[in-house]
């Protein structure tokens, strides 16, 4: 465990998840400015890989 007791909310202030989600302006600055962008399919399947990495599981 990596010492994260508690829920991650997003910051309503910052676009931090909105940059890895399908469709949204900031997706879309990206692949106009760099041509690429690391996307998830949905906000669910972004936050099962979170919660992988915070706990240091396999996904499967």
């Amino acid at each position: 465990m990596s010492g994260i007791n508690r829920e991650r909310t997003p910051d309503p202030r910052t676009s931090l998840f909105d940059k890895h989600l399908p469709e949204t302006p900031q997706v879309q600055r990206l692949l106009r400015k760099e041509g690429k962008a690391h996307v998830f399919n949905d906000r669910a399947t972004m936050d099962l890989v979170i919660q992988a990495i915070i706990q240091r599981k396999p996904l499967l």
